[in-house]
């Protein structure tokens, strides 16, 4: 509900366009309060030559100078484009207003009596001084009068009208005259519906009006508990909703309000603060805290089984203290960590496959001078004559590099070439399934099934990121629904946030 609706003043919108009415002399009155009057040098040459601003306001009450008077008024930014065209269009018609006014004060001092609606109305569309909404409200509240409709308390004026309806305790009989109206959406009305029930009920609203005081006046520690109880009672807010405006105090994490902390939440620096701050406030489900729970342990796990080279390509990207509390699990894991941790997982693939070209050759008889395979041996006619004699050792056995085994093919025509084996591990033929579960896999084999695991450990690493997308939530939260939507989750405090720290809790 819109602040007209608490004055109840549409009705003497004209008033208001009287008091601005862009006088020229009246311009430059307003302009004294302005920093651009601080600007002004004297004599001012467009406007007579004046030597003062009481030299300047004369010349420019003289019709007859009207128009350069607007033109030095717009030109130095004294006035606004839509101010001088009032001012004209009130020029045009003799500088003479309802009732003979003549200036924005004589004018204001006329129209802001509820008597001299019509004829202000009739005037200000003429001149077409009101906006075409601000003319039909104004039109409802002179047709609501003439219908025998009574303003609230018998005010006269604005003033008068401000006054009564500022009280709590008139607020029923203002709402009720705005919906006698018809200045009110539907929409409007059933806010205004769950205000009076709040006020039926006993619960007073905040002594504020519009966006700006209910601001100031909710975000006080003093005033922050009443506001809760209203919305609350108003039905604006759920009771799992208030209940956790008074936990949090109506503030978010690093004390954010409001649309604050949606920046404060994007922030990559401040999303383990949003993250800790819902958890501390239960803005998260079971299941969301039991997927970052899980979100943790698989980053902790993919860091512990890669490689070296991947985890110092890791460190260089986020930074080793980041990596250091991802794998002491102290740190949740957001989208900006999850890409360049990607990157480095798929970027050591292609050099692990280079490695395994250059180690397969060496199987034809290249063998690096570092190979070191079980039983000490150093190169592949080693191994082969080590594994045939101890095949348990040779399938225990876990290289850091991964081994070259001995082909299946081969081992068993190197088997039936030499008979079984005499040395007393193992005696009798090679059955073929003995082989199969002793015999490891071919290092192309090998080679493959790590490459595979790695390139999945990259693709895990953006899989497991949905606890980080909580962090994108976190902040939709706080800040709750769009304007205009009183339905927030019950586990949000956004929808208190909206409401008290915007103009929901009493009337817009």
């Amino acid at each position: 509900m819109r602040n007209k609706i608490i004055f109840f003043g549409a009705f003497f919108l004209f008033s208001t366009f009287f008091f601005s009415l862009p006088i020229v002399h009246q311009a430059l009155a307003q302009a004294q309060k302005q920093s651009a009057v601080d600007t002004l040098v004297y004599p001012i040459a467009e406007l007579g030559q004046c030597q003062s601003k009481g030299a300047c306001k004369t010349y420019c009450d003289k019709p007859e100078n009207s128009e350069a008077c607007l033109n030095f008024a717009e030109k130095n930014k004294l006035m606004s484009a839509e101010e001088t065209a009032k001012a004209r269009a009130f020029a045009k018609v003799g500088k003479k207003g309802p009732g003979g006014c003549t200036d924005g004060n004589s004018c204001e001092a006329y129209c802001d009596d509820v008597f001299h609606i019509e004829e202000c109305v009739a005037f200000a569309e003429k001149t077409g001084m009101m906006s075409k909404s601000e003319l039909e409200e104004a039109k409802k509240v002179n047709q609501a009068l003439k219908n025998g409709a009574q303003l609230p308390g018998n005010c006269r004026n604005k003033k008068q009208c401000d006054s009564y309806c500022e009280s709590p305790d008139h607020m029923e009989e203002c709402i009720a005259f705005g919906q006698k109206t018809g200045m009110m959406s539907a929409e409007d009305q059933r806010d205004a519906e769950k205000v009076l029930q709040a006020i039926r009920k006993g619960v007073k609203p905040p002594p504020c009006r519009g966006k700006q005081q209910c601001d100031a006046y909710c975000q006080e520690p003093d005033h922050f508990d009443s506001c809760v109880s209203f919305a609350e009672a108003a039905g604006f807010m759920t009771p799992q909703d208030a209940e956790m405006a008074r936990k949090t105090g109506g503030k978010g994490p690093g004390g954010c309000r409001g649309k604050e902390c949606e920046g404060f939440c994007d922030n990559p620096n401040n999303q383990q603060i949003c993250v800790e701050f819902a958890v501390e406030h239960g803005l998260l489900s079971q299941e969301q805290m039991q997927q970052m729970e899980q979100g943790k342990q698989q980053v902790q796990e993919a860091l512990r089984s890669a490689p070296p080279e991947v985890l110092q390509c890791i460190k260089n990207a986020v930074g080793s203290d980041k990596v250091e509390k991802l794998q002491q699990g102290i740190l949740s894991p957001d989208r900006a960590m999850s890409e360049p941790m990607k990157k480095c997982f798929e970027q050591q693939v292609p050099r692990r496959e280079s490695e395994q070209g250059q180690f397969q050759s060496e199987r034809q008889g290249d063998q690096s001078s570092n190979f070191t395979g079980p039983g000490g041996c150093r190169n592949e006619q080693e191994c082969k004559d080590f594994c045939i004699k101890n095949p348990t050792a040779c399938s225990q056995f876990r290289p850091e590099t991964p081994l070259m085994q001995v082909p299946h093919m081969e081992l068993e025509q190197r088997t039936k070439m030499n008979g079984p084996i005499q040395n007393g591990e193992m005696r009798g033929e090679f059955r073929e399934e003995m082989m199969q579960q002793q015999i490891q896999p071919s290092q192309g084999e090998f080679q493959q099934m790590y490459n595979q695991e790695q390139e999945g450990a990259g693709e895990r690493i953006q899989q497991i990121m949905p606890p980080a997308d909580m962090i994108q939530q976190i902040p939709q939260e706080i800040r709750g629904s769009e304007p205009g939507s009183y339905k927030a989750k019950s586990t949000s405090i956004g929808a208190i946030l909206k409401l008290l720290l915007s103009n929901v809790l009493l009337v817009r």
